[in-house]
């Protein structure tokens, strides 16, 4: 019987950020009273509308002790080696274990985005439970992403095989801006083959 492919996605209000404090600011946006400016708790919880969730990042760059910069680019192994800071975003992925009594292969990631400002896609990681499937995928130099259209390397992300799910799908997602910037999550999801 040919391998059947099954997609499934979530909707980006799932996005949740691994650092909140510092460097996650208000965004900019509609108040519940009608005016606009910085929206309460939307640090934390980000600013979730009807066409995704929004979270704005600092500068990724951090001025050490005495004023001084470590250069060097920012290593989605190692997010504090410079000072060049990344920001993680995490969202789950309903999974598809077993259909028809077949466990699926996952084969490629989704997440769409878009952003203001100068943010880049740094690092794209898929989860299986709490194991990591290696390797690291690919991210490519784009800035600003899209919301409907899948494009390698910025919003679709191919695994360099087919990948036999155990528990559950993941995608951490890696990015660093060089002046503050917002990001839009708008759906993030997989297509699985069963």
């Amino acid at each position: 019987m040919p391998a059947t492919t099954y997609a499934s996605w979530i909707h980006g209000y799932a996005v949740r950020p691994e650092w909140v404090g510092d460097h996650i600011h208000q965004v900019q946006g509609g108040r519940w009273d009608q005016t606009n400016g910085e929206v309460a708790w939307s640090d934390v919880n980000g600013l979730p509308r009807g066409w995704g969730v929004t979270y704005r990042c600092a500068d990724s760059r951090a001025i050490g002790f005495g004023g001084a910069q470590t250069t060097g680019p920012y290593d989605p192994a190692d997010p504090f080696k410079y000072t060049q800071k990344g920001y993680w975003f995490h969202v789950p992925v309903p999974t598809p274990v077993l259909v028809a009594g077949t466990r699926s292969a996952l084969r490629r990631v989704f997440v769409l985005w878009t952003g203001t400002g100068d943010i880049s896609v740094a690092a794209v990681h898929v989860w299986d439970g709490a194991a990591r499937i290696d390797p690291p995928l690919a991210a490519g130099p784009a800035s600003h992403g899209s919301p409907d259209q899948l494009i390698n390397g910025v919003t679709a992300f191919d695994l360099p095989a087919p990948h036999l799910v155990k528990f559950s799908i993941g995608i951490s997602f890696g990015v660093w801006c060089t002046q503050d910037s917002d990001i839009t999550f708008h759906s993030a999801g997989a297509d699985f083959e069963v």
